[in-house]
């Protein structure tokens, strides 16, 4: 339905601006000042696009070694489907029956555009209904990523899992405070170790991950450590994450 994919492409670009969709047969947004089409090359399918992301990520970061470039790359792959999805469920209350067929876009190291087609969407139906149909599609998309990213670069399924986990829960932290805006609209509570369960279970995700999530208590606000590391320490310039799991230890404060 066009009005749907076109309140996802505003809303999303409206939250990041290089979440910035766009349909096959648009000019892309982040290039309309070059004025011209994008060419079958800017938008490679998952083969091309990880053994791009790999050498891109190997070549400016070679003294970070190889897990770093697999769980960077990973990374890279999920966050805009996630950000959609999220945004399909809880601000559209509709969801696509395509999103396994998103085309993604590289842009230096970076991951950031996106293309989807109009297609069916689900609208009519329960909260758990949206998320299993749209989990759906998301598991394949992310099934057909991982094993890409396994024959090209190695890593574990449970290694890539638990990573997935993590991500979708510092998503959903990030997009806390506007997803609570819009279900106080619909007289909802957004409980997040609820709706973090929900996805887990239709996406085969590891579900120790929420037991991280605690209270901090001195802000009194949501803090969450990561079980996973992104390994960005390994950088030339880079440091240690705040949600690190190798500096910080979850504290035995009450859970979210």
């Amino acid at each position: 339905m066009t009005r749907y994919l076109d309140e996802l492409f505003h809303t999303a670009r409206h939250l990041i601006p290089v979440l910035d969709g766009q349909r096959p047969s648009q000019t892309h947004h982040l290039e309309a000042a070059k004025t011209r089409t994008d060419s079958l090359e800017s938008w490679p399918d998952a083969t091309k696009l990880i053994n791009s992301l790999h050498e891109t990520i190997h070549q400016a970061h070679p003294e970070t070694g190889a897990p770093y470039w697999r769980i960077r790359s990973w990374g890279l792959l999920c966050w805009q489907p996630i950000y959609l999805a999220l945004i399909c469920v809880y601000h559209l209350r509709a969801v696509p029956s395509n999103i396994a067929t998103i085309k993604q876009k590289q842009v230096g190291e970076m991951v950031c555009g996106y293309q989807l087609t109009d297609d069916q969407w689900l609208d009519q139906s329960s909260h758990k209904a949206l998320i299993t149909h749209l989990g759906e599609g998301l598991h394949s998309l992310f099934q057909s990523y991982q094993s890409e990213l396994i024959a090209q670069q190695g890593g574990r399924p449970i290694l890539y899992q638990a990573l997935l986990a993590d991500q979708l829960i510092e998503t959903m932290l990030y997009l806390q405070s506007y997803v609570q805006q819009q279900d106080q609209q619909s007289h909802n509570h957004f409980d997040l170790t609820a709706e973090f369960l929900l996805w887990a279970d239709v996406l085969a995700l590891p579900t120790k991950a929420i037991q991280r999530l605690q209270i901090d208590q001195t802000s009194q606000g949501p803090q969450f450590v990561r079980q996973t590391c992104c390994l960005h320490f390994r950088r030339e310039e880079g440091n240690f994450c705040a949600s690190c799991p190798k500096t910080n230890k979850p504290k035995k404060n009450k859970v979210l």
